[in-house]
């Protein structure tokens, strides 16, 4: 609230998680665990690892990513080869992390995602 109202009180802020659009964030965990409990969806230790390393490599960064609206990973890109099981993501797992990527959608398949909603004017 200071920062606020006396904004010229700092050279800088550092916020760490602020708890903005908690109904939202609720919402988007709900959705993950809808989506996981798909017959074969459900990405464990290892896939998550995967995908994580994975995104971290296309888009630039070591522990996170440097700009997330440039990033456009596909995870269909770890889709499991005929033969494969190691090291890759089952035809449903990519499903699942296509759609952790790609967030909540209304009825009419608009994102629900802030990151695409337009500008706000100055």
């Amino acid at each position: 609230m200071e920062a606020q109202r006396y904004p010229t009180d700092f050279d800088g802020i550092v916020a760490g998680a602020p708890a903005n659009y908690m109904s939202q964030l609720f919402g988007l965990s709900s959705y993950q665990q809808q989506i996981m409990a798909r017959p074969g969806g459900y990405l464990g230790q290892a896939q998550r690892d995967l995908l994580q390393k994975s995104v971290l490599a296309e888009c630039g960064g070591d522990a996170f990513i440097r700009d997330p609206m440039a990033c456009h990973f596909d995870p269909a890109k770890l889709a499991c080869k005929p033969g494969q099981s190691d090291g890759c993501l089952t035809a449903p797992q990519v499903a699942s992390a296509k759609a952790f990527y790609d967030g909540r959608r209304t009825r009419r398949a608009r994102s629900c995602s802030r990151a695409t909603a337009p500008a706000p004017r100055a």
